[in-house]
């Protein structure tokens, strides 16, 4: 399945950058029938983001786990089963059929830079409140011993 993607901005209800493209990759799809999906760009996470989040953050929840409970787990466990579903912003999905409004967990591959920050900082209140553990500041410079 061929799929463009062509960042634009608009002003005053019209596209301001990008014009051709657009209608250049539209016409590519001549005779055909499409979908256009508009929706917000976000920039997506930065790998210094992630680097954090999985050589810091989790690791020093893994540690908090086990200091204040006993209980082992391992990277990917921490991640999924505990971090994603309590601290991962809410998206709503409408069955169209019932009008059923239901709320998911975006993943953090979905997540842009500020809704990851914003993550993150919920995972440092909760652990310095459930955990007794302070998770340091993305760019703090800190020496951790494990």
């Amino acid at each position: 399945m061929k799929k463009i993607e062509i960042i634009s901005s608009v002003e005053n209800g019209n596209l301001k950058r990008n014009r051709k493209l657009i209608r250049d990759a539209i016409a590519t799809f001549e005779g055909k029938t499409i979908t256009l999906t508009i929706q917000r760009h976000r920039k997506q996470r930065s790998s210094n983001q992630n680097r954090f989040y999985h050589g810091i953050v989790i690791p020093l929840v893994q540690k908090g786990l086990v200091d204040a409970t006993g209980e082992v787990r391992d990277h990917n466990s921490i991640h999924y089963n505990i971090l994603l579903p309590l601290h991962a912003p809410l998206r709503e999905i409408i069955n169209i059929e019932t009008g059923e409004v239901i709320q998911e967990r975006i993943t953090s591959s979905e997540m842009g830079t500020s809704e990851f920050m914003d993550y993150i900082v919920s995972i440092q209140q909760w652990a310095a409140e459930f955990l007794g553990i302070e998770i340091p500041d993305p760019n703090s410079e800190i020496k951790l011993e494990f």
